[in-house]
This record gives structure tokens, sequence and C-alpha cells, in this order.
């Protein structure tokens, strides 16, 4: 067991300087007095002793302290707190006005000490149990005795809770019970989402005058039939308007064939009338008019000499052989004669003139005759070759003359589009509805889905919620019926006519919504009371709220009962954790008993605490009934006022 071997305060709040105290292993009381008036006790220092302890431990401030550094003694720079366990390992903290707080652990085999974080874990490790632990079951401040009756009832469940680390089921079970909301939530969600797709479809049936949705697929399919017989007919109508077109555009080509054809025929025609010029008849017409021309030069220079003879300006040259005249004289003077041969030549000459023109024409008029016969062969070739171009194209014009098929016109070419347009629309519209009814059951497909899961997931939550709430009252009611049987001995021990009764659960409205034996759900309806899964009968709704009755109800009672219910407590819960720790510190526990019960309950509190697993204590009291029963005591003196009082204390037996 746990126990303080020594304790040693330096500035410690009244007690200036260093004051150190050795303790045994027994219940100690601790008394205070004023050296100017022994009557008085409050306000010396008795609750600072225990407040050292529970500082030196778990760094918690005293609840007289206004400030983190408020505890050191007045005038001082530093304050320290030490404490010597029974198992020879040390603590001790230590605060400055400046500086941080400052914590060693030495451990009882002289290792090394730890120090800030790793000291308070060592703490911890060594003590078996949290400082929350600690301040509820070992450390009963004053005025707390009865926290246990007087507390709220969800206060007083969070505490018990924590005691017997009912936390982590809790947590399941709200786990359980978020899960099982969420499931419920997207249940009604995908509900919600269901119906709202039914009448979707259901809107889109009506509007369609459809009793299902085979019969719009029925529609559709007739619409689709429709537009496809409308699609052919226009395509019919349309390869014949084709056909129309390309007969109108080929219609002057093909005239134009029967013109060539016509043209061709009248300059063969004309081409066979006309003779064809035999090339010998041509050269022998050339060679005619060549001598023509040739006489006609001889002609004409021979009437030019005999104008130069008449006109006397013979200059002697003959003009036949190009030579000096011999008889110039007489040539000269022969005028009447040469006149006469002027006129011969003139007339020579003329003859020779229209000689030679009308060879030349002649030969004009055969060549002309030539060339238009040429240019007739050119134009006629010209003509069929025109001809054959254009013959395929006259043939398809008379091919289409021929199979004239035309049984359409614009009008119902018109009539077969709004046709299609219609039944295009009609189709559309069906298709869209018909798409939309799919999508919405799919979605209703899918919806049903998710409830089937949710609704299974709801049975798995439900159950779990149940599973753990049952652990959490099969432990909490084992646990609290241990701590009640103890209390209500020790009350018996004591001879003090007090009885206390816990209660962790009670009936409420209406039947549980699951089993208490499998966790499977029940359903809504009240009729059914006997699980499906398997056959227990169904309870009624239990409600966990953590109720503490007494016999009686006083300020004594409570005080009673709500000391030796945590003193219970404290030895459950620290067989619980393993805890080796043996002090406990009870400032003032007998404030509101009268004489009486302060006297059965102090002559029994060493072999109280000792049956509660305490080796030692420190008890405050001002009572003499109580101070006499305990074997121990620590006496304080105090020697001034205010903030200037200074005390000591001291181990007296």
């Amino acid at each position: 067991m746990l126990t303080l071997a020594r304790l040693r305060m330096r500035n410690w709040m009244v007690y200036r300087g260093e004051h150190e105290l050795a303790l045994a292993p027994t219940t100690y009381a601790i008394v205070a007095r004023h050296v100017e008036d022994r009557d008085r006790s409050n306000w010396l220092g008795k609750s600072s002793i225990p407040a050292a302890v529970d500082w030196a431990l778990w760094g918690r401030l005293p609840h007289a302290t206004r400030t983190k550094r408020s505890w050191i003694s007045r005038g001082e720079k530093s304050g320290e707190i030490e404490i010597a366990l029974s198992d020879g390992s040390r603590v001790v903290r230590q605060l400055g006005l400046r500086g941080s707080e400052k914590l060693w652990h030495f451990p009882a085999d002289g290792r090394d000490a730890s120090h800030q974080t790793d000291a308070q874990t060592a703490i911890v490790r060594a003590i078996g149990m949290s400082a929350d632990d600690f301040v509820a079951t070992c450390y009963f401040q004053q005025g707390q005795m009865a926290r246990l009756i007087n507390c709220r009832p969800q206060e007083r469940l969070n505490l018990v809770s924590g005691w017997i680390r009912l936390e982590p089921l809790r947590a399941c079970q709200d786990d359980a019970s978020a899960a099982l909301s969420g499931v419920a939530s997207r249940r009604e969600d995908r509900t919600r989402e269901r119906e709202s797709a039914l009448a979707d479809i259901r809107a889109t049936l009506e509007r369609f005058s459809w009793g299902s949705p085979e019969e719009g697929r029925t529609d559709l399919e007739r619409f689709e039939a429709q537009l496809r017989e409308s699609k052919k007919a226009l395509d019919a109508l349309r390869k014949e308007s084709a056909l129309r077109i390309e007969r109108d555009q080929l219609e002057p080509h093909a005239r134009r064939y029967l013109e060539i054809v016509e043209v061709g025929n009248r300059t063969a025609a004309t081409l066979a009338q006309t003779p064809d010029m035999p090339e010998s008849v041509l050269v022998d017409l050339r060679k005619c008019e060549r001598d023509a021309v040739a006489s006609k030069g001889v002609a004409d220079a021979d009437l030019e000499a005999k104008i130069r003879l008449t006109s006397g300006r013979f200059d002697g040259t003959c003009p036949l052989v190009g030579a000096q005249c011999p008889v110039r004289d007489f040539v000269t003077g022969a005028r009447e004669r040469n006149e006469r041969a002027r006129d011969d030549a003139e007339v020579a000459a003329e003859a020779a003139s229209l000689s030679a023109l009308n060879a030349t024409k002649a030969t004009a008029l055969v060549v002309d005759a030539a060339n238009r016969r040429l240019w007739v062969i050119a134009d006629l070739e010209r003509l069929r070759a025109e001809a054959r171009r254009l013959k395929p194209v006259h043939d398809r014009w008379r091919e289409l003359i021929a199979d004239e098929r035309s049984r359409g016109d614009a009008i119902e070419e018109s009539r077969l589009n709004q046709q299609i347009e219609i039944d295009t629309r009609m189709a559309a519209t069906a298709r869209a509805a018909l798409q939309t009814i799919e999508t919405k059951q799919k979605t209703i497909e899918a919806c049903d889905v998710t409830i089937a899961n949710a609704d299974a997931a709801a049975k798995i939550a439900a159950a779990g919620v149940a599973v753990f709430d049952r652990a959490q009252r099969v432990i909490a009611e084992g646990v609290m019926g241990d701590i009640e049987a103890r209390a209500n001995e020790t009350l018996g021990s004591c001879g003090i006519e007090l009885g206390i009764r816990i209660v962790w659960s009670r009936e409420g409205e209406g039947f549980a919504s699951a089993c208490g034996a499998c966790g499977q759900a029940f359903p809504a309806s009240t009729k059914v009371r006997q699980c499906g899964r398997c056959g227990a009968e169904r309870g009624p709704n239990m409600t966990n709220k953590l109720e503490i009755d007494l016999t009686d109800r006083s300020g004594c009672a409570d005080d009673l009962g709500g000391g030796v219910l945590q003193l219970a407590a404290s030895s459950w819960l620290r067989g619980d954790r393993g805890s080796e720790w043996g002090l406990a510190m009870l400032d003032e526990p007998f404030g509101q008993m009268d004489a009486a019960n302060r006297r059965a309950f102090a002559g029994h509190l060493p072999a109280i605490l000792r049956q509660s697993g305490f080796g030692q204590a420190f008890v405050i009291a001002h009572h003499s009934s109580v101070l006499d029963a305990l074997p121990g005591r620590i006496e304080i003196e105090s020697d001034g006022n205010g903030a200037n009082r200074t005390s000591t204390v001291r181990v007296a037996t």
C-alpha cells in the first residue's frame, strides 16, 4: 500500500519557510488553533495540507488561490512541495514568481529522475488512477461529501460512468445510434425520392393517356412506323421530281442535237450538190492567169514606149532591145506613123488587161468554190462531232419522256413534310417520356436496394444500440450493486440507521425497441411481444438514469450517505484500477452531523477507512469527539491575522 512517509512544504500559502512532517500509516486528525484565540480554528491552514498533496501530485491549485502563483507565501519568490512515498519514491513540484512550473519524480530504485511530462506520467503510473479519479474517491474536499447525493442526475451518471469506464461502450452505443439515425435519414431520403419518381411516372402516363409503359412503347413503335412510311413516300416523290428536273435540264441539249442533225443534213445535201473541182483544172486556170498577166505586162510596156515616141521625148533608146537607136531622128520624125502605132498599142494593152482580169476572176471563182466546199466539209464535221457528243443526252431525254412517272407535286411534298414533322415530334416526345419513365424506374430500383440495405443496416444498428445499452446496464448494475452493498455494510457497522439504494435504470413509457437478449429490433407495433430471433419476451422500455435513494433525507443523511458511498466507490475504483494508493483526505466530513452520528461515524472511521483500502488518512474536523476518536494528530498553530498570518505545523502523535 502506498502512503505518505514525509511531506515537506516551502512557502506554501500560510506556511512560510520550510515545514516538514514525518508521517506514519495511520489516520490523522488535522486541528488548528490561534495563539491569541484558542477557540478559533478557521483560515489557519488545515485545508492547505491536503491541498499541498493534491498540487504536488497533479498540479491542481487550491480553491482559495486566485492566480497560479498566489499560493506562494507573501513576500517570497518561490515555493515548493515535496512528498516522499512509502515505497521510497519522491515527487517534487515547485513554482517561482517568474518562470514555469517544474516537476520531478524520483524513483525508489535510485534511477534517474524524470522531469515535467515524463514525471507526471510516472506519477499516474505509480498511483494507478487519473487526477479525476483521485479527487472523486481519495480527496473529499470541503462541502463535497454529499456530491453524489445532491448533484444533477446527468452529472452523477457521467461521473460514475467514468469510474466504471463505460465510455467505450457508450461511444459504441452512440456510434450505433448515430448509424441508426443516419440509416433512418438515408431511408427517409430514398423513400421520398422513390415516391417522387413514382409520382413522375404516374404524371407521365396520365399526360399521354397510357395505362402502362408498354402502351407507350406501342405508341412509339406506331409513330416510328408512320415516320418511316412518310419518309419512304417523300423519298419516292423527290426521286420522281429529280427525274423531271433532269429531263428539263436535258431538253435544251436534246433540242440542240435535233437542230444540229437538221443543219447537218442540209449541209450534207449542199455538199452533195457542189461539184468537186479537180486539181488539174485549178492548175490550168492558174497558168492561164499567169500567161494573161504576162501578156498584159508586155502590152503595157509597148504602150508606154509608143507613148514616149509620140510625145517627142524619145531619148534614143530603143524600147524593144534597150539599145541606142541609130535612127533617132527618123523615129522622132515619124509622129504620124508612131501615133497610129500608139493607138494600136493601147488597143492591144486594153485587150491584154481584160484578158488578164478575166483570167484572174475565173481563177478566183474556182478557188472560192473550192474553199467554200472545204468550209462546208469542215462545218459538217463540226456538226457531226457535236451531234455525237449530244446524242447520249438526246437519248436520255427521249428515255425520260418515254418513262413519265411524276405523280407527286409541290402540294403533296409539302403534305408529306408536315406529316414527317408531326411523326418526328410525336416519336421524340414519346421516346423522351419513355426514357423519363425508364430513368425513374431505375431510380425506384436503386431506392429499393438502398431501402432494403438501410432496413438491414437499421436492424444491425438497432441491435448494436440494444446490445451496448444492455452491456452498460449489466456492468453498471453489477458495479453499483457492489458499491451499494459496501456502503450499507459500512453504515451498519457504525450503527447508523441509514440505508442506501442505487438504481441505474428505470422503466420508461412503452415497450423496448429492441430485444434485451439478442438486440433484434422490434417492429413499431406494440402488439409484438416476443422477439422473432430468439423468442425472448419483449420487456419495458428501460432508461439509464442513475438514482441514489436514502432511507432518510437531511443534511446529515446526505453527508453520511455521500461520504460512505464515495468511500465504497473509492474502494471499488482502486481495486478495479489495481491502484496501491492508500491515503484518504477528508476535509470536514462531519459538518452537518449531530453529536451522536459524529461519535458513531468518527469511532468507526479508522475501521471504515481500512475496509475501504486506506492505510492512511487526513481528517479535518473541529469537534473534540471526532478528534479524540482518531489515533493520530497533526497540529497547526497560527500567530497572525489577515494576509500576514503565518502558521506552523507538526505531527503531535
